[in-house]
C-alpha cells in the first residue's frame, strides 16, 4: 500500500514539475506572438515598437531607432514629424511637447501584406480593449477603433464585419502618461468579431 501512495505522490510531484516548467518556459517566450517580429513589444509594461515608448523617449533617441529606414522630416512648429518607410510598415513619429520627447507613434500596412498584425494578433499580445470609438456616414459605421490604456487600432470600412484576420488601417502608440481608459463619452463596449452595425447599438 505505502508503494502504491509513493508511486502515486512521485507522478502527481513530477505532473507538477513538468507544468511549472512548461509555463516557465512559454514566458520566456514571448516570440510565440508574431508582433514582436514586426517590432512591436511592451517596455515597462507599455506598448512600444523598436523599443519606443511615447513620453518616455526623446525625439532625438527616438529618430535614431529608426535611422537605417527610409525618412523624411516634417516640422509645422510646435509639431514635429518624421515619417519612416520599412519592409512591412509605413509610419512616423510626432512630437508636439516643448521639451521634444516623442509623444506618438503611428503604423500603417504596406499594401496590406501578410507581414502586418491581424485583430487576432493583437488581441492576442495586448489582450482585449477597454472601449471601442466608432464613427459613422449616415447609417454606416465607416471606421471602427479599438482603445486600450496607450493605443488604438483602426479598422476601415472595407467590409461589414470585424474578423479575426483583418489588418488594421492604423496602429498608434500613445504617449505611457496619458490612459485612454479614463475617456467614457460616446464609446461603446468592446463586442468581439462581429457585425459593424452591432457597434452602433448603445
Amino acid at each position: 500500500m505505502w508503494r502504491f501512495f509513493s508511486w502515486m505522490l512521485t507522478l502527481v510531484l513530477l505532473g507538477v514539475f513538468v507544468t511549472s516548467a512548461a509555463i516557465a518556459a512559454g514566458e520566456r517566450q514571448p516570440d510565440a506572438s508574431p508582433l514582436p517580429a514586426f517590432g512591436y513589444d511592451r517596455c515597462d509594461g507599455f506598448p512600444c515598437y523598436l523599443g519606443m515608448v511615447p513620453g518616455l523617449i526623446s525625439w532625438t533617441d527616438a529618430n535614431e531607432r529608426i535611422a537605417g529606414f527610409q525618412q523624411g522630416d516634417t516640422t509645422y512648429q510646435p509639431l514635429k514629424l518624421t515619417r519612416f518607410t520599412m519592409p512591412n510598415a509605413g509610419g512616423f513619429l510626432i512630437s508636439n511637447t516643448p521639451d521634444l520627447t516623442l509623444t506618438e507613434v503611428a503604423l500603417s500596412p504596406r499594401g496590406y501584406t501578410g507581414e502586418f498584425p491581424t485583430l487576432r494578433d493583437l488581441l492576442l499580445f495586448y489582450g482585449t480593449p477597454c472601449s471601442v470609438y466608432t464613427e459613422q456616414f449616415q447609417t454606416h459605421v465607416t471606421l471602427i477603433r479599438l482603445i486600450y490604456p496607450h493605443l488604438t487600432v483602426d479598422f476601415p470600412h472595407e467590409t461589414e464585419r470585424l474578423t479575426w484576420e483583418r489588418r488594421p488601417d492604423y496602429i498608434n502608440i500613445k504617449r505611457a502618461q496619458d490612459n485612454l481608459c479614463e475617456l467614457t463619452e460616446g464609446l461603446q463596449p468592446w463586442r468581439g468579431t462581429t457585425l459593424y452595425w452591432r457597434y452602433r447599438q448603445p
